[in-house]
């Protein structure tokens, strides 16, 4: 490959007379004699990417909601490889959230190693509207408003 090598959508170039790498790259390339590495970007921030929905209150969580890790606004992270957690919470007494449509309810849930987010299921008996809020150590989290009818 000739001429500069392009950034790959999630990576950071590098380049060195030496350099060890653990993981999977996402782009690589040669020009000049030199090696360009894209890596995967860490994660800053939380972000709950599905749109703000209202629902009608339910007594399981059918409503789907969806988490991703981002380096910055506009461009998503992968996780590492131990994962991430994510720590659910809602400011409402009577809401949920579940792993599966109508599943059990959970507290937490993990991002996988290589992936950008995940999905997981809000329910609400309470009308209201509840303040959802995504958290893990060491990122920005994210919080977004849904409305529960009866």
């Amino acid at each position: 490959m000739s001429g500069k090598s392009k950034i790959a959508r999630r990576g950071a170039v590098l380049a060195g007379a030496a350099l060890a790498i653990f993981g999977p790259l996402i782009g690589m390339s040669s020009a000049a004699g030199a090696l360009t590495l894209a890596l995967p970007l860490p994660a800053k921030s939380l972000a709950i990417t599905s749109p703000a929905f209202t629902m009608t209150a339910s007594a399981t969580g059918t409503h789907a909601l969806t988490i991703a890790l981002q380096y910055s606004s506009t461009i998503e992270s992968d996780a590492p490889a131990s994962g991430t957690v994510v720590d659910l919470s809602s400011d409402c007494g009577a809401a949920w959230f579940a792993a599966t449509p109508g599943g059990a309810p959970i507290t937490s849930v993990k991002i996988p190693f290589l992936s950008s987010s995940v999905t997981v299921y809000y329910g609400d008996a309470e009308t209201g509207p509840p303040l959802i809020t995504v958290s893990s150590p060491g990122l920005t989290p994210a919080t977004q408003t849904e409305t529960v009818i009866p």
